[in-house]
């Protein structure tokens, strides 16, 4: 495990990851989805972001927990419990979130022209 602060590439950390701790704002969470990672939440902009923790919990995408004394044992579950990971990987594979940038793309260059 290693703990950063602000950088600049989080996209290859989270890529390199198995499982994210994170705060629950929309884009990091669909960016850690879209790369097929499991996000372990521990903390939220109550009503901004509240949607986003239900979203996770409601389709069993990752877990919430906002007890930093519980983290290790959430993520020591996660990783010596393969079914229980299996479950919130195929979770997330069965939700087809992906990057739409090149269909957000595509429509404004033709709806332009």
């Amino acid at each position: 495990m290693k703990i950063y602060g602000y950088v600049d590439f989080i996209y290859e950390l989270i890529n390199i990851a198995d499982i994210v701790i994170t705060k629950c704002g929309a884009s990091t969470i669909m960016e850690i989805l879209n790369l097929k990672k499991v996000p372990v939440v521990n903390d939220y902009i109550w009503e901004q972001e509240k949607g986003n923790v239900e979203y996770l919990i409601s389709n069993q995408l990752g877990i919430y927990e906002p007890q930093i004394k519980n983290l290790p044992k959430a993520v020591r579950n996660l990783l010596e419990d393969v079914k229980l990971y299996s479950s919130y990987k195929e979770n997330i594979s069965k939700e087809k979130i992906q990057n739409g940038v090149a269909e957000v793309a595509t429509y404004i260059i033709d709806t332009t022209n």
